[in-house]
C-alpha cells in the first residue's frame, strides 16, 4: 500500500503546503542572514498571503501572484560564510546529511514557531511535524531511492554521492543567482 492510496493528491499537496509554509520563518531569517533581501521579501510576502488566503498555508495562493517557492536553511547560510560541508552522516529517519547540514537543521528546528509554544501540546505538535516532514520527503523520494538500491553495488556509497553532489550542486547554484545588495 503506498501513500497515495491513503491520502489522495490534492491532501497531500496542502499538507506539503502548510509545512513549507511552516518553514517560512527559518527560510526569511536565512535569507537575511545571507544579504539576500529580495528573497526575504518574497517569504514574508508568501507567508503573509498563504497564512491569510490560503487558509493557514494550506493552499499555496502566492503562487499566483507569481511569488514562486524557494527553499533556504542554516546549512546553506553556514556555506555562504564558508563552512565546508564535514562528514557524510546517515540519520535514523532523516536520512543522508553532513556535520554543517546536520548543525543548521538543529538551529532551523529552533526557528519553528510550534517549539515556543505554551502548554503541553508542543510535545506532540513538534514531533507530529517532524514525522510528516520526514514521510513526505520520502515519499516524494521514494521512486529514486528505489531505482538506486535496485542498480547499486554498494547502496550507501551511491546514496552518500548522489546526495553530496545534489547537496553542492543546490548551494553553488543559488551562489551564481546572487542577489544584488541595494545601493545605498
Amino acid at each position: 500500500m503506498c501513500s497515495s492510496d491513503l491520502l489522495p493528491e490534492p491532501a497531500r499537496r496542502s499538507v506539503r503546503n502548510f509545512m513549507n509554509n511552516l518553514d517560512s520563518p527559518s527560510i526569511f531569517a536565512n535569507d537575511v542572514l545571507r544579504g539576500r533581501p529580495k528573497s526575504a521579501g518574497i517569504t514574508l510576502l508568501r507567508a503573509t498571503i498563504n497564512s491569510t488566503a490560503g487558509i493557514g498555508g494550506l493552499f499555496d495562493v502566492a503562487e499566483e501572484f507569481d511569488l514562486k517557492r524557494h527553499s533556504n536553511d542554516f546549512g546553506k547560510t553556514l556555506a555562504a560564510y564558508g563552512a565546508r560541508p564535514g562528514p557524510y552522516l546517515f540519520v535514523l529517519l532523516f536520512g543522508p546529511t553532513n556535520v554543517r547540514d546536520l548543525a543548521g537543521w538543529v538551529v532551523d528546528f529552533f526557528m519553528n514557531p510550534f517549539v515556543f509554544m505554551n502548554g503541553s501540546a508542543k510535545y506532540f505538535i513538534v514531533p507530529g511535524e517532524i514525522t510528516v516532514k520526514a514521510l513526505d520527503r520520502r515519499e516524494r523520494n521514494i521512486e529514486a531511492l528505489d531505482e538506486l538500491e535496485s542498480t547499486s553495488f554498494d547502496y550507501y556509497a551511491r546514496l552518500r554521492d548522489a546526495y553530496s553532489q545534489a547537496r553542492e550542486h543546490e548551494i553553488r547554484e543559488e551562489f551564481e543567482e546572487g542577489e544584488e545588495l541595494p545601493d545605498f
